[in-house]
């Protein structure tokens, strides 16, 4: 090295840093997913309560055909959003505002055991029998890593997939 090169400054590629990884989902996206969700679930059950209104004089057992829309429309709205989940991590809400659930370790889709049983149905199941796990549960996404309960129990969290 001569005097003259102590100055220069090394040579060295200069690359922005580009990350691959996916942001968290922002609490106002998750809250409003969730919100679609519960209204796309409750608008279909109104309608249908509307539709049966108003065809009463057809109807001989109100009671069983009430029952059994309710069943039919919960069962269509759970098969549509377990496909969702199996297919992309995605239900209706989060679809339409362009979030999904992955896997907290490896950023991929989470396995079906995680989405459908740990992070959906024992919460549902909990609360049920306690009747406030849905507070309790949503009140941990003000953590700093803006995971619910049933993220931590799942190992999931819910990215923005919008770059």
């Amino acid at each position: 090295m001569s005097n003259s090169e102590i100055y220069h400054a090394p040579d060295a590629e200069l690359r922005e840093n580009v990350s691959d990884t996916y942001k968290l989902a922002s609490i106002s996206k998750r809250f409003w997913a969730t919100f679609i969700d519960r209204i796309t679930l409750a608008g279909l059950l109104f309608l249908g309560f509307w539709f049966l209104e108003s065809q009463d004089y057809y109807w001989q057992d109100k009671d069983t055909i009430f029952l059994t829309y309710v069943g039919i429309v919960i069962l269509l709205f759970l098969v549509l959003n377990i496909y969702l989940l199996i297919k992309s991590g995605q239900t209706v809400g989060k679809k339409l505002l362009k979030i999904a659930i992955v896997s907290y370790s490896s950023d991929e889709k989470s396995d079906l055991f995680s989405l459908l049983f740990l992070r959906h149905a024992l919460f549902w199941i909990g609360d049920a029998f306690l009747g406030v796990l849905w507070l309790i549960d949503g009140l941990f996404i003000f953590s700093r890593e803006r995971r619910c309960l049933h993220d931590l129990v799942a190992s999931t969290k819910v990215i923005d997939m919008q770059k």
